[in-house]
């Protein structure tokens, strides 16, 4: 039988767009043309989400074989060789899609910790002055120049691009270069890695004014190489993440459909609770920071709380996917 969650996300995203709607219409009012843009965009994820809830063939009872045939989940233990991910022909997990956004989105929180580390690191040892050695000019440069300038004047703008484009770069190495690396999964992760590196020396840096391989900063060859650890933790972590095949099992591992079922479950409802979470942050962060911080801008505040309501969103979905479904049969 075939489960439909309409009853339960239909209310829930009824009232969410109402509130887009007004907070549309209250911004266009006010030429607040940014918010307009983030709200819209808020809108168009909770549809995406809403719509990948209640169409979801994962939650039918069923899985894909590696020829892209529908086994049945519900019935007897998995043989030795189903324990393994199933795969479509081409290669892909049949769950390609919400675990690379899952796993998109851990690699995009760890390279921002790193990140986040990595400035204050720079900030607080870089100096200009006359006396301070080479290396304490090129961390000062790090922290002073025009990208880091841009991004702090448009950092709601820059906090999008930058989970959006993590997310992306998740997705697409699930769907396409997953299955044609080999080696072990970090290993995998790793090499994908040098694709998002590239486009930050070679199209993200010139775009920010810090000049190509990030020469305009003038800080040596921090760039490039800070670039690539950041990176590299990067791909690790979705390569590691993505290949997790018996996530959230009480044993481990899927012995039986019932447990395969729940971790798809899970998955799904992972990806779901992290499109939720950043539409109630976000939808909250502007409506706060209108009628209580009438001095902060919306713009960065509904983007920070849209941040925190992923991370919110993702726990939560993760831990109510794990709930036994209920026989409405």
């Amino acid at each position: 039988m075939s489960i439909r969650r309409l009853s339960v996300w239909g209310l829930p995203s009824l009232f969410l767009l109402i509130v887009a709607v007004v907070l549309i219409a209250m911004n266009l009012v006010d030429n607040n043309w940014g918010q307009v843009a983030f709200t819209v965009g808020l809108v168009a994820i909770g549809a995406a989400a809403l719509l990948y809830g209640i169409s979801d063939n994962s939650l039918t009872g069923t899985v894909g074989d590696a020829s892209g045939r529908k086994l049945d989940a519900t019935v007897g233990p998995l043989d030795a060789r189903s324990t393994a991910v199933e795969r479509t022909a081409s290669g892909r997990r049949v769950d390609w899609l919400p675990v690379g956004v899952i796993a998109g989105f851990t690699g995009t929180t760890i390279l921002t910790i790193g990140l986040m580390f990595s400035y204050e690191i720079a900030r607080i040892i870089g100096s200009n002055s006359p006396s301070a050695s080479f290396f304490e000019n090129w961390l000062w440069s790090l922290t002073h120049n025009p990208a880091t300038d841009t991004a702090r004047v448009n950092l709601p703008i820059a906090l999008i691009l930058h989970f959006g484009a993590g997310i992306l770069f998740g997705i697409i190495y699930s769907g396409w270069f997953e299955p044609r690396l080999r080696g072990p999964a970090w290993q995998r992760g790793a090499i994908f890695s040098l694709i998002p590196w590239l486009f930050s020396i070679v199209v993200f840096l010139p775009l920010m004014d810090g000049g190509f391989l990030g020469i305009g900063l003038h800080a040596g060859p921090l760039p490039v190489i800070g670039n690539l650890l950041l990176n590299l933790a990067y791909g690790v972590t979705v390569g590691a993440v993505y290949a997790v095949e018996r996530w959230q099992t009480e044993s481990g591992e899927p012995t039986d459909g019932g447990e395969r079922r729940i971790a798809d479950r899970s998955q799904r409802a992972s990806v779901i609770g992290i499109a939720f979470g950043m539409v109630c942050g976000g939808l909250i962060g502007q409506i706060g920071a209108s009628t209580l911080s009438p001095g902060q801008d919306p713009l960065l505040v509904a983007v920070v709380s849209a941040i925190i309501g992923t991370f919110i969103g993702f726990m939560l979905g993760s831990f109510a996917g794990l709930t036994p479904e209920v026989d409405r049969s």
